[in-house]
């Protein structure tokens, strides 16, 4: 039974640790003469030739702008970066996409707005760059563009606005709180009085009248946005969570847990030690958990993992060689699920619902000669279910993890430096669940260091001669 239950838990005790840790074409058309400006919308003509005269739209190599035309998501972060003149400077030499090579014309604007978080990609190695650019995707970019949270537009759940749309039940849910706010705050129009058209295809003329909008309106709309958003509690706390999303330093984990049957025989220890770095995209770490059970002695396991250049490298217990694997290879094979991408991606979603979760400032404390501000986090067994639910614990838990009827209690300490830097975090997690018909109950300590914060910490791969390659 505990076999099947180590590899679940192994999955949690990750998930709860992560909480802490163009309208631009290349042709050479002159832009204030376009040739075909009249076959535009009527609503549309002043923005065109006004983003034309700025140079921030071209025309093909014909002088056409084409105003009916698809934008793709190329050209539609290429036009935003430079509408709102972002610095494309300090932009990585290795690629993040692999089908936005240096090489490509839209390479630095894209990298940009990744960068900026103003965009994401459609999977982890793939941008997306023709693909055409929806109308709730324009958007959700043009909203980040401007700096505005989730948290800061907040989740509106009357959805005024939406709820008057006849499509509303077609707006994805990811989308819904930025095309609520845009309506509002009059940063776009429906297609019609009744409809904003979602998936429909966002037009060159469209994407040509929001720019202009954002351009000669953004302080309005960001009073807008102040004005009738909620204010995000312990900012602090927020901004320092934020921020560690693109965090870049050393860090060490120290966990304990035990996990106890119904009988001393059914009793396991788990004790995980590690320590590793991070710097931008490249990323080592070097785990070693402990398992003990009365009477049976267990070796060691210590798992080692590099990311870098795009590259994932592991060496797993018992094996001196290194394997080179995508991230799909080594899928659900990496002990505690903790590869940094995960990682990456879970916090995002803490930061979806930060705003609603129990947070109380506990004073300050000193920290290795620092003093620190204080946060706890304490969820009790509702909490925990309503924070976690099934899409952010995912399927596997769900459905070998029998907690519905458990007995859960959840705290995450948080300590802040005078920089607003998360220099420590503990956790304590405890409770009880059923499994096939026997009561197992757990508790768990953990605690995570981070040092030399902001440091540029240098990454190597391994010795290329100790390599082995998954085979296709």
């Amino acid at each position: 039974m505990f076999n099947r239950i180590r590899k679940n838990f192994s999955k949690l005790i990750a998930i709860i640790i992560i909480t802490g840790i163009s309208l631009i074409n290349v042709g050479i058309a002159d832009a204030a003469t376009l040739q075909d400006i009249q076959s535009s919308s009527d609503y549309a003509k002043e923005a065109i030739i006004a983003l034309a005269e700025k140079n921030i739209i071209t025309g093909d190599e014909h002088g056409n702008f084409n105003p009916q035309n698809t934008v793709t998501r190329a050209e539609m972060i290429t036009l935003i970066v430079r509408a709102l003149e972002v610095d494309t400077t300090n932009v990585p030499d290795t690629p993040t996409f692999q089908d936005v090579p240096k090489t490509h014309w839209a390479y630095k604007y894209v990298e940009t707005a990744y960068r900026d978080g103003i965009v994401k990609g459609m999977s982890e190695e793939l941008f997306g760059k023709n693909g055409e650019c929806t109308r709730e995707q324009m958007t959700v970019m043009f909203i980040r563009s401007l700096g505005l949270s989730d948290e800061i537009i907040n989740e509106n759940e009357e959805f005024t606005y939406i709820n008057e749309l006849s499509d509303k039940d077609v707006i994805s849910s990811w989308a819904k709180d930025a095309v609520e706010f845009s309506l509002a705050s009059g940063l776009m129009k429906g297609t019609s009085d009744t409809t904003f058209t979602p998936n429909g295809n966002a037009q060159r003329q469209q994407v040509a009248v929001v720019t202009h909008r954002v351009i000669n309106d953004k302080e309005n709309i960001l009073d807008f946005a102040k004005d009738n958003s909620k204010p995000v509690k312990h900012p602090n706390l927020y901004e320092a969570l934020t921020n560690s999303k693109e965090y870049r330093g050393e860090f060490s984990i120290n966990s304990l847990m035990n996990l106890n049957g119904t009988t001393p025989e059914e009793t396991m220890t788990f004790a995980v030690t590690g320590n590793g770095a991070i710097n931008g995209a490249d990323s080592q770490m070097k785990l070693t958990m402990s398992i003990s059970q009365p009477e049976l002695t267990l070796s060691d396991l210590t798992f080692e993992m590099i990311t870098i250049d795009n590259k994932l490298y592991i060496k797993e217990p018992g094996f001196d060689t290194w394997i080179e694997a995508t991230p799909e290879d080594m899928q659900g094979a990496t002990p505690l699920e903790m590869t940094p991408d995960e990682l990456k991606q879970i916090n995002e979603q803490f930061l979806n619902i930060y705003n609603k979760l129990p947070i109380e400032n506990a004073g300050t404390e000193e920290i290795d000669g620092v003093t620190a501000t204080k946060y706890i986090l304490s969820l009790d067994n509702q909490a925990i279910k309503d924070t976690f639910p099934e899409e952010f614990l995912g399927q596997d838990m769900e459905t070998d993890m029998p907690f519905g009827d458990a007995q859960l209690n959840l705290e995450i300490e948080f300590y802040l430096n005078e920089q607003n830097q998360i220099i420590k975090e503990t956790l304590n997690f405890n409770g009880n669940f059923e499994e096939e018909e026997e009561i197992i109950t757990f508790d768990m300590s953990m605690e995570v260091n981070y040092k030399n914060i902001g440091a540029d910490i240098e990454i190597t791969a391994p010795d290329i001669e100790n390599i082995e390659v998954i085979p296709e």
